[in-house]
């Protein structure tokens, strides 16, 4: 039975080289989250479960919960556990409110993390940074509050990291996945890095069972820094364990 969360040289070569940063251009769309209500349920901090329909503004990190006519927002302050069924994916999407530790300020905050698959010995999660507003750089720009700049002139970065998660609760992160969009009254242009920053977290986590993994990844092309197929990955590894 699965525990749940916290209630309690050649091939890693030819990894490294697949695992390089890459980018993508295309038709942003991280201005414009997804306001589909789908039904789930929110569990609240104190143990209050309320079912509804649920809309996640990955932007400012709010869940809101539609029931009736009636509507409530919670942050990641409020709600333990979010879950609700993603018909785009086809799949349940799960979220838990965890203290995190961020190592570039050392500041302690609980955040929202969304599974992409909790086994029994790791769980790997992705935390959705809020969306931020930054001036572009350039040499016309002048240096300034970037609301007060033209809108051709801002640029707007979202982050998501790919932790996984040891039985300890020790934070490991894998991979960062940074979108930037640059807007004009035409046009959107949008700019996704992928980079990774740990290759040997899957191999650590998922021995024995790695090289069988890499093989199935490429006889299926999938990659290993592409979330929903991080997934169908680790879905093999737990075909291939048993967990």
């Amino acid at each position: 039975m699965k525990k749940p969360l916290f209630h309690c040289g050649g091939i890693i070569f030819l990894l490294l080289l697949s695992f390089s940063s890459f980018s993508q251009r295309g038709k942003s769309a991280i201005l414009r989250y997804d306001t589909a209500a789908r039904y789930g349920k929110l569990i609240l901090a104190d143990g209050t479960e309320l079912p509804g329909r649920i809309v996640f503004n990955d932007n400012d990190g709010i869940f809101t919960l539609f029931n009736g006519e009636a509507s409530q927002s919670f942050n990641s302050r409020s709600i333990a556990q979010a879950r609700f069924f993603d018909r785009e994916a086809g799949r349940d999407r799960l979220f838990y409110s965890l203290e995190y530790t961020d190592p570039q300020t050392g500041l302690t905050d609980t955040e929202f993390f969304e599974v992409l698959k909790e086994l029994d010995s790791f769980v790997v999660l992705v935390r959705i940074d809020r969306l931020k507003t930054v001036a572009r750089k350039s040499l016309l720009t002048p240096r300034t509050s970037p609301m007060l700049v033209d809108r051709s002139a801002r640029q707007s970065v979202q982050t998501q990291t790919v932790f996984f998660l040891d039985e300890q609760g020790n934070f490991e992160p894998y991979m960062n996945i940074v979108e930037k969009e640059v807007g004009d009254d035409l046009w959107d242009n949008n700019v996704t890095n992928t980079r990774i920053i740990n290759a040997g977290l899957f191999k650590k986590y998922t021995d024995p069972y790695f090289k069988t993994l890499v093989e199935y990844a490429k006889e299926n092309f999938l990659s290993f820094k592409r979330k929903s197929e991080i997934i169908t990955i680790l879905e093999e590894y737990e075909r291939l364990s048993g967990n």
